[in-house]
């Protein structure tokens, strides 16, 4: 019997917000919807609210130069607010979001986000406590960097795991409307090496690939997270 998934992801915003402010922080918005694909907010564009993910899966992407392809920096889910850095700096958006699956956030202006933060000790607390868990796991998923195609997309699989696997009789099932691209993408390979160590890894009862899923039969590694069914 599959396990259902929790409406927020565990130490976004949302998930660390008390009552009421949860729900006041949602008043301040109003409620956007994006197709797959959709553009949320590009990289470099000035005075970008702050999106709170309400249903859905977002890319968050950025691109070093012109000339060159974007990066996946991270999968936003359901709970996080999107764009606080940039609005609490004053500074144009660093990155570009874009609709990895149908998604359904709030959009609050930066100066009624940051007044409220400012104005509730509850709100700052929870604020603080999510930017510094990024910052532990933006440098953890960097020490990575140095290994293998193989080692890294394992690593980025057990992430995705703990962020959006649904455990279900197949196994754990990751679904977060990521392609073959996405994973090249977001460890800095060739789409034909994640191919080959994905199937590395399907060959030895690892993992199976459906269309923009992936399902986690067997433990990725000794850092992995459990397969529990």
């Amino acid at each position: 019997m599959a396990t259902p998934a929790p409406r927020w992801l565990r130490g976004s915003m949302l998930d660390l917000l008390p009552p009421p402010f949860d729900s006041e922080l949602l008043r301040l918005g109003r409620s956007t919807q994006f197709d797959v694909g959709a553009t949320l907010v590009e990289q470099g564009a000035r005075e970008s609210p702050v999106l709170v993910l309400v249903g859905g899966v977002v890319k968050m992407t950025r691109t070093a130069r012109q000339d060159s392809p974007p990066m996946l920096i991270s999968l936003r889910m359901p709970g996080e607010a999107l764009g606080v850095a940039t609005a609490w700096l004053g500074k144009q958006s660093h990155v570009t979001y874009t609709a990895a699956k149908a998604s359904n956030v709030v959009a609050i202006p930066r100066e009624a986000f940051t007044k409220f933060v400012r104005d509730h000790e509850p709100v700052m607390n929870a604020l603080c406590a999510v930017l510094a868990s990024e910052a532990c796991l933006r440098d953890a998923s960097l020490a990575y960097a140095t290994m293998g195609v193989e080692a890294r997309l394992i690593a980025f699989l057990g992430r995705q795991q703990l962020l959006g696997g649904v455990s279900t009789p197949a196994g754990i099932k990751i679904s977060l409307g990521l392609s073959q691209a996405d994973f090249a993408a977001a460890i800095g390979a060739s789409q034909p090496a994640v191919a080959k160590a994905l199937a590395k890894l399907r060959n030895a009862g690892v993992l199976t690939v459906g269309y923009r899923s992936v399902y986690i039969r067997k433990r990725l590694g000794p850092e992995s997270p459990p397969v529990r069914r």
